[in-house]
């Protein structure tokens, strides 16, 4: 399955302006943000696909204060799993993230019993770097750090 370029352009698009109205937030306003149910821009746009008409998640690019890398993240509903959503959004995230942000290396902090995310993280062709303790409040979980490097998206094989 592929994302029609339409899509792909209207999700890299809302990550644009996600990216802009986050990275002018203090931390304090950046914690609100990422625990609201923001359902426009980024999450709007990639939610939103298939035959949903309701939010059923979000994804994307994101780099919080002291976090172990920059993160090309998913988190659906568990009645959107399974349907390519999680591997789509994040590809097309991804392509976002390299290109226009200019990040050198995406990662996806994953915990290690998350079976589903370890498999969409192989789909999108990463692998595990390293382990990272997470940020306060977080600070007691130890999860895996999947990633790969811009020059290893670049060289991956394409559907």
């Amino acid at each position: 399955m592929r994302v029609s370029d339409q899509v792909a352009r209207r999700i890299a698009a809302a990550f644009a302006a996600w990216h802009t109205e986050f990275r002018g937030m203090t931390r304090r306003a950046r914690g609100r943000f990422a625990r609201r149910e923001w359902t426009g821009g980024q999450e709007d746009a990639a939610a939103r696909l298939g035959s949903y008409s309701r939010w059923v998640g979000r994804l994307g690019p994101w780099q919080p204060e002291d976090w172990p890398g920059t993160e090309v993240d998913w988190d659906l509903a568990r009645e959107a799993w399974g349907k390519g959503y999680a591997t789509e959004g994040a590809a097309v995230a991804m392509d976002y993230a390299f290109d226009v942000l200019g990040w050198t290396e995406v990662v996806h902090t994953i915990e290690p019993a998350n079976v589903a995310s370890q498999a969409v993280a192989r789909r999108l062709g990463s692998t595990i770097l390293r382990q990272a303790r997470m940020p306060a409040p977080f600070q007691d979980s130890v999860l895996d750090v999947w990633g790969q490097s811009r020059e290893q998206w670049l060289a991956r094989p394409r559907a």
